[in-house]
């Protein structure tokens, strides 16, 4: 995954009576110049009704805006403007932030 781009998941749905599921894709960002929540819901969709043991694959689409952090007050040297720090950027994916497992990670090595 890159900033900006799809999520693929693939969900099984494991209940014992037909039922739907939202997928949340959620961004762990590093810790920076600049603070930033620890996990950021970046996209999500409910998956069609499936039977148990049936299974669905998504294409979640995730914007560059829940990757970037907000300098308001000038620390990195470009005060008001939104910037994607350098660094290990984590992608977690499940049906609610509690139950969100590594699903993938990208390595940004220069500031934009």
């Amino acid at each position: 995954m890159v900033a900006g781009g799809n999520a693929s998941v693939g969900e099984n749905y494991t209940g014992t009576c037909p039922g739907k599921e939202v997928v949340q894709v959620y961004i762990l960002a590093p810790q920076r110049k600049l603070g930033k929540a620890k996990r950021v819901l970046a996209g999500f969709a409910k998956i069609k009704n499936l039977a148990s043991g049936e299974k669905q694959m998504l294409s979640i689409v995730v914007p560059k805006k829940y990757f970037t952090s907000y300098d308001d007050s000038g620390v990195t040297g470009l005060p008001f403007c939104f910037l994607l720090e350098e660094g290990m950027y984590e992608v977690y994916c499940g049906n609610s932030v509690r139950d969100a497992k590594f699903c993938g990670k990208w390595l940004q090595e220069l500031p934009v």
